[in-house]
Parts: structure tokens; C-alpha cells; sequence
């Protein structure tokens, strides 16, 4: 009876972009949209659902864009794709109760 050993090195290492490629991509898009934000995070990151490796881009402050939302950061998968992320409408300042809940506060306490 044999044994197969494959080295976790091997598979740890993603195949695709590197984090000098990543970075470069990053900077292009800040450029490209006339921001004066920077880039304060650069990560290696692993999704959930499917196990695809890609970099995140986090931005010092939201990319102001007249017809989008504000972007937080760019998503960089190792095909070189991009997706932006952006904040959400939806927040604690502006969340709706569930059905058959209510918010509590001084003002809703009888």
C-alpha cells in the first residue's frame, strides 16, 4: 500500500495574478476614475461560496461616482475581472423593523 503526498505549499499558492499585478490594476482604476483616495489594503481573500481565490482593494475613503453608489473598494479576481464594492443603501440609520417588531427608544416606552 502506497502513499500520495501533495505539498500544501503547492495548493496554497492560487494560479493567476500576482500582488505587484493586483496592485498595478488598483492603482489604474483610482487613476482612471479621477480619485484622490489611495489604496490602504490589499488582500489575498478566499469566498465562501465556491472557494474562489481573488485580491480586495480597500480605498483610505468611498470613490465618489455621480451615477453609482460610493465605492469602498475592488474586488480583483485572478482572471484580472474587477467588481466594485459599494456601500449599501441599507444601514442602522435607516434599518426597518421586522414584522411584529418595533423600535425601541424613550419616545416608544408608555
Amino acid at each position: 500500500m502506497g502513499l500520495l503526498s501533495v505539498s500544501s505549499f503547492a495548493a496554497d499558492r492560487p494560479a493567476g495574478i500576482n500582488i505587484d499585478e493586483a496592485l498595478k490594476i488598483a492603482k489604474d482604476y483610482l487613476k482612471s476614475a479621477h480619485s484622490s483616495e489611495s489604496i490602504i489594503g490589499l488582500t489575498l481573500e478566499t469566498s465562501s461560496v465556491g472557494g474562489s481565490t481573488y485580491w480586495f482593494a480597500k480605498w483610505s475613503g468611498p470613490v465618489l461616482n455621480p451615477d453609482s453608489k460610493p465605492q469602498l473598494g475592488l474586488r480583483i479576481d485572478m482572471d484580472g475581472s474587477l467588481t466594485k464594492i459599494v456601500a449599501s443603501n441599507r444601514g442602522p440609520s435607516n434599518a426597518v423593523p421586522g414584522v411584529g417588531q418595533q423600535k425601541y427608544g424613550a419616545r416608544n416606552i408608555r
